[in-house]
C-alpha cells in the first residue's frame, strides 16, 4: 500500500471508504482511511 506514497514522494496518503476509519502507519508513512460522507462534510479530518 505504501508503494503509491513512495512513487509520489509523499509521507501521508488518504483513502476514502464507505464505513472505515483508521490510520495505518508504516515507518514514517501514514495512510489515513476516512469515511467519504464525513470527509465531504468536513466532519472527519
Amino acid at each position: 500500500m505504501t508503494e503509491a506514497l513512495d512513487e509520489q514522494k509523499l509521507d501521508v496518503g488518504l483513502v476514502l471508504t464507505e464505513s472505515d476509519r483508521e490510520d495505518i502507519v508504516s515507518g514514517k508513512r501514514t495512510i489515513k482511511v476516512r469515511r467519504l460522507a464525513g470527509w465531504l462534510c468536513g466532519l472527519d479530518g
